[in-house]
């Protein structure tokens, strides 16, 4: 019964060698950096606002009280059919990916609150949540960059109306930071 349900609690599912590998390269990431368990670095002085709706994502940049950089986008294909919580987490990774370079401690602040606890603890109870997780988490900590998520509610999440129709603005170009041509939807 591999990857099912379980009709009784009491009954033991078994978890695919492939999930155990990833939840064991999950854990070992954590152990070997303490950035994502504590130690506080000096805060990077921005904020990485992300949000998902049913339809598309948004990721924001905000530093100095205005929007510096970000990306949007519509999820298409199997994303598209995604829970909620694996397209929050998806905006979340698309932020950490392009749009965190700075070292230091990096504040997240986002909506959803399994996205929060799964960034605070390093894991989430879904496979494809963790996939995605550790990877960003990864990305990260390459760059040395902490991240600090912050729940806020649903009316105080900036980034919500470029996940419902609103076009970013154009933002000038960030000169001379590197830019991924992956994202996270190519690396996942």
């Amino acid at each position: 019964m591999v990857g099912a349900a379980a009709p009784v609690w009491d009954e033991v599912v078994d978890v695919p060698p492939s999930a155990r590998r990833e939840l064991g390269a999950l854990r070992k990431i954590v152990r070997e950096n303490p950035w994502v368990v504590g130690g506080v670095p000096e805060d990077t002085g921005s904020v990485l606002w992300t949000d998902a709706s049913s339809r598309a994502w948004a990721a924001l940049l905000e530093a100095e009280g205005r929007f510096v950089d970000g990306r949007q986008g519509v999820f298409a294909g199997p994303d598209a059919d995604a829970h909620i919580n694996l397209k929050e987490m998806l905006a979340f990774a698309e932020g950490v990916v392009r749009l965190c370079w700075a070292p230091g401690a990096q504040r997240c602040r986002i909506d959803n609150a399994a996205v929060v606890g799964a960034v605070a603890k390093g894991s989430s109870s879904s496979y494809a949540a963790n996939r995605v997780l550790s990877r960003s988490l990864r990305v990260a900590g390459r760059r040395g960059i902490v991240l600090r998520p912050d729940w806020v509610p649903s009316g105080g999440q900036l980034a919500d109306p470029y996940t419902r129709g609103t076009s970013l603005p154009r933002f000038p170009a960030q000169l001379p930071l590197p830019r991924s041509r992956a994202t996270p939807f190519d690396l996942f």
